[in-house]
């Protein structure tokens, strides 16, 4: 199973290399077995300096701290997200998308 929706997977492929792209990046918590060294509930600090790692070999950053949800947001090139959803310290990578009112 892909980490990174086949949508968002379809346009991060079909853009230019040096685009940057702004995501939500679920990590794996010590429940899922992977990770120990808890940050806050649900966040582990292994999987958060492997995110910020990965994010810097590609010329990426991590634009928000952690939230208790075990969340990150990011912004990368593709060749970053492609590095984070190889990654066992990611569970899922989600575009992030701005919030409008339905009515």
């Amino acid at each position: 199973m892909s980490k990174i929706r086949p949508e968002f997977s379809a346009r991060i492929a079909g853009s230019e290399p040096a685009r940057e792209w702004h995501a939500v990046v679920l990590l794996a918590s010590p429940q899922d077995g992977t990770r120990n060294g808890r940050l806050a509930p649900g966040v582990d600090r292994e999987a958060l300096e492997e995110v910020d790692r990965i994010l810097a070999m590609h010329g990426g950053r991590r634009l928000s701290d952690p939230t208790g949800l075990g969340t990150v947001v990011v912004k990368s090139p593709a060749a970053g997200l492609s590095a984070l959803a190889e990654s066992s310290c990611v569970k899922a990578i989600l575009e992030e998308q701005p919030i409008s009112r339905a009515f």
